[in-house]
């Protein structure tokens, strides 16, 4: 596993980890402050604690990871994660700061999820909202709001970069509201209504719009800073 730091940022860190499973280059540039680094050797509850440890005088704002996924499952680490080992999120619990977010990079764990707020909302959606899904466990557990796909996901190569978001696209609250947000750069004056009638913050909606519109927008990182590494290379 492997480890990289930075000065703060106003609204928090942020920590981007990546499975090595991608098959892909890990990028030398990232927008990251601290990148971590992992494989299946390495143990998902030393994963969290390694991001635990880091961030023990330095709130996380953005948590971002990227690894294959499936529906309601995201490969970071040696047991991946799942509804078997959600209940480990709870590691990182009081680390994130005030409208933190947990972005999952990976294919459909957010297979179960439908809105319940805004205007896509209908009686069917609604039903099959209000059953548990791995992604509302993670942002119950963690605290923290919760930003997934129900599609596949496609990467760019050497070094990996995620490009843009492909499919349906989800914010999950730690209380189980469920939010369709636009992908592809598009972002209506509706989104921001639904996203204020499920109590988001301005600061929070900012930091999705970044997620969603801003932060890959050429398939390119937006900063070129060297991230501290934490792990192992193996």
């Amino acid at each position: 596993m492997t480890t990289t730091s930075f000065p703060a940022v106003k609204m928090g860190y942020t920590v981007d980890v990546y499975d090595l499973r991608l098959g892909l280059t890990v990028p030398k540039k990232t927008t990251a402050d601290l990148l971590l680094t992992v494989n299946q050797l390495f143990p998902v509850i030393a994963t969290l604690a390694t991001i635990r440890a880091w961030a023990s005088a330095r709130p996380i704002g953005l948590l971002r990871l990227f690894g294959h996924g499936a529906p309601g499952e995201v490969q970071i680490g040696k047991e991946e994660f799942s509804d078997r080992n959600v209940h480990l999120f709870s590691t990182l619990t009081g680390i994130f700061a005030r409208d933190a977010l947990l972005s999952l990079y990976a294919c459909s764990p957010g297979e179960h999820l439908r809105p319940t707020i805004g205007n896509s909302v209908g009686p069917e959606e609604a039903d099959i909202a209000s059953t548990p899904s791995f992604t509302k466990s993670v942002a119950r557990v963690s605290g923290v709001h919760v930003l997934a796909s129900r599609d596949l996901q496609y990467y760019h190569h050497d070094p990996v970069r995620f490009g843009r978001w492909e499919g349906r696209l989800y914010v999950v609250s730690p209380i189980g509201d469920v939010v369709r947000i636009p992908n592809l750069g598009q972002w209506y004056a509706g989104t921001i209504a639904d996203l204020k009638r499920a109590k988001l913050s301005d600061v929070l909606i900012d930091r999705l719009h970044d997620e969603v519109v801003k932060v890959h927008p050429d398939h390119e990182p937006r900063k070129d800073k060297e991230p501290i590494w934490r792990g192992m290379r193996f």
